[in-house]
């Protein structure tokens, strides 16, 4: 018995200064009709942008991911981040969310749960479908005193997988 709800996101800063942030939502749904307990087709990915606000007294931690040099179809990829601390420090517990933003027609790339967080700085996977990827990273710095966390504006990494 599968129902459609409503989804409500409540950004609640702790006092009346704001500053703007972006952050994504990913989605997996069945773009078709669920036949038991599987979709009849392939599932499809998405990722939301939510744009809310936080505190302004704190400094969000920044993000850059590299682009693969000459990545090849059917060939393992790896995308490294540098990221550096803004008011807490970086996470120590998977403090890096890589999130697929974009990939072709037909393509099975997507991260699961269990390996869209990561301690180190890097992902990777093997591109299944010749074309246009694009792959997104953010940063988590945490405040193990006061339990507050924050978290980077996202980077991203566009890149062209041919089929030779």
């Amino acid at each position: 018995p599968w129902t459609v709800l409503p989804v409500g996101i409540k950004f609640a800063p702790q006092n009346n200064t704001f500053v703007s942030l972006n952050h994504f939502l990913n989605v997996v749904y069945c773009p078709g009709t669920w036949d038991g307990e599987a979709c009849d087709g392939e599932l499809a990915f998405l990722s939301i942008n939510l744009e809310g606000s936080l505190d302004a007294d704190v400094q969000l931690p920044t993000v850059a991911i590299n682009s693969p040099i000459a990545p090849k179809l059917g060939e393992k990829v790896t995308l490294t981040a540098a990221a550096q601390q803004g008011t807490y420090p970086l996470s120590e517990n998977g403090g890096f969310l890589w999130m697929v933003l974009d990939r072709p027609a037909g393509s099975g790339v997507w991260f699961s749960a269990d390996k869209q967080l990561t301690t180190p700085p890097e992902i990777t996977f093997v591109p299944d479908v010749a074309g246009s990827y694009t792959i997104g990273v953010a940063v988590q710095s945490f405040d193990p005193s006061s339990l507050a966390e924050a978290w980077s504006l996202q980077a991203t990494s566009t890149f062209e997988i041919s089929a030779e």
